[in-house]
């Protein structure tokens, strides 16, 4: 497996020998949202706080207080996959996107594309006879490959931020990602966006009490959620599959200066 593909190696990074991360936990570029973000540590005697893409190779140092990773990296580096499908934020009736702005809809070209770019070639099932959840499947349903020290086969959905792996020769990436998250924002559709009137009809139906007892949908309620970075996914086992599912704690951004020239 390349070196520093998961979170947990990347976050390693920056605890491995005698030096430390030089900034505070006030600061926003901490090792776990610099390793979300894509980022492992190297460090040199004039730039202390240099960091790498695992991905595109960038670098950037000179970290400030406000800085955000994920910003950063995106502001620094527009083409690297990584960094697009994880500058996703909430824009639009809660949507981290607009529906005009065909280049970041989630099943727009662009996005695809750098989601299909993360597994590169490292997919463990790709070549396997008969296996349906090829990496364009899993680009088409909303995946990003994510794997971790314990699980080469894990992928995550950047809008709800829900991990499986445990994939087997016939799942259905797309039916495995809705049943579990069918509100999910990658398959909003824009006929469901409220408009103006409805949107009106909603403010005056506010007065009718509400029923604060609703329940989960089945799919949700039995999704177990956990943190990225070095917890394990949970294995749940069904009459059909095996799969692991987890979630990832969300990120916010900002922006700052880079360094692009890193010695090797």
């Amino acid at each position: 497996m390349t070196p520093m593909l998961t979170v947990d190696e990347r976050i390693d990074s920056f605890t491995r020998g005698t030096r430390s991360w030089p900034h505070p936990d006030t600061f926003r570029a901490t090792p776990s949202s610099l390793a979300e973000a894509g980022f492992y540590w190297k460090p040199f005697s004039s730039s202390p706080d240099n960091v790498v893409c695992f991905l595109c190779g960038k670098s950037l140092d000179g970290w400030t207080e406000d800085d955000d990773p994920f910003e950063e990296h995106l502001s620094h580096s527009r083409n690297c996959c990584w960094a697009i499908v994880k500058s996703i934020y909430p824009v639009e009736d809660g949507l981290p996107f607009h529906w005009d702005d065909e280049e970041n809809l989630p099943r727009g070209e662009r996005m695809t594309k750098a989601r299909l770019q993360t597994f590169g070639k490292w997919w463990p099932h790709e070549r396997t006879k008969g296996w349906f959840g090829t990496t364009k499947r899993m680009a088409n349903a909303g995946f990003i490959y994510a794997p971790t020290d314990d699980s080469d086969d894990n992928v995550q959905c950047p809008y709800c931020e829900t991990a499986l792996d445990g994939w087997e020769i016939e799942d259905d990436p797309v039916h495995e990602h809705q049943r579990r998250r069918p509100n999910c924002p990658f398959f909003a559709t824009r006929a469901a966006a409220p408009t103006k009137a409805s949107a009106a009809k909603a403010a005056k139906q506010k007065r009718k009490p509400q029923d604060v007892n609703g329940e989960e949908s089945e799919s949700d309620s039995n999704l177990t959620t956990h943190s990225t970075g070095r917890t394990k996914p949970e294995t749940k086992k069904s009459a059909k599959s095996s799969r692991s599912q987890k979630s990832a704690a969300s990120e916010s951004a900002s922006s700052r200066s880079s360094n692009a020239t890193a010695s090797q």
